[in-house]
């Protein structure tokens, strides 16, 4: 949000709360993240060498599933409210 700072005009504490929320929800997310790149990745590889098959498909699939919703849903919306709601806090007019 580096851009927004200036309209936003937020105090130097304010700033640097905003910080410490956005990377509190970096910390949390992305290694779901990289976790599905990873598993995209196999079933791609598995694709492009010819061995997948349909057990390994049925696996891999549930697998990238799973983590889809859990990046998508649980836990990036808890980050990212937990995260609005430190922004809600932190932007209260004083």
């Amino acid at each position: 949000m580096p851009e927004l700072r200036e309209q936003l005009e937020l105090t130097t504490e304010q700033r640097s709360r905003m910080q410490e929320l956005f990377e509190t929800m970096k910390v949390e997310t992305i290694p779901i993240g990289k976790r599905l790149i990873a598993q995209e990745a196999e079933l791609d590889r598995q694709f492009s060498e010819r061995t997948v098959t349909t057990a390994i498909l049925t696996s891999a699939s549930a697998a990238i599933g799973a983590t889809q919703r859990r990046f998508g849903a649980p836990t990036s919306c808890v980050a990212t409210l937990r995260r609005s709601s430190g922004l809600i806090e932190l932007y209260r007019p004083q």
